[in-house]
């Protein structure tokens, strides 16, 4: 899964959860990771 940063600081809580189950998160700025 790819998220833009601000995506990932609006909503940190459930990103944190998905990567804790094991998802893989990738964080872009500009979509580039």
């Amino acid at each position: 899964m790819e998220a833009g940063i601000r995506e990932v600081k609006n909503r940190f809580s459930e990103y944190l959860r998905r990567v804790k189950q094991g998802e893989i998160v990738v964080i872009t700025e500009r979509n580039v990771p």
